[in-house]
């Protein structure tokens, strides 16, 4: 079941503040956990997370820098949709 991908406006503020081409590859990475969350995330660990939250892990080259993003979503209680509640992002 394909679900619905929304991102709150702290996680479009998180994603507009990103350069294009990490952009891109976020979205590439939201189309996919839209398609199947189950298989690329896992629930997240204590506070300071959203209880019953659940996060999904990538990375992105860029300019021979790798790009490490953790995104943190909720089910929707309709059962279609993800929340994005946040974007986490580090170089490693």
């Amino acid at each position: 079941m394909k679900y619905e991908v929304v991102l709150t406006e702290k996680a479009v503020a998180a994603l507009a503040s990103l350069p294009a081409p990490l952009q891109q590859c976020i979205e590439t990475n939201l189309a996919r956990l839209g398609d199947s969350p189950s298989l690329v995330s896992r629930p997240t660990v204590s506070p300071p997370y959203a209880p019953s939250g659940m996060m999904h892990e990538c990375d992105c080259l860029l300019d021979d820098e790798l790009h490490h993003f953790a995104i943190f979503f909720l089910y929707g209680q309709d059962e279609t949709t993800l929340s994005v509640i946040g974007i986490g992002h580090r170089i490693i």
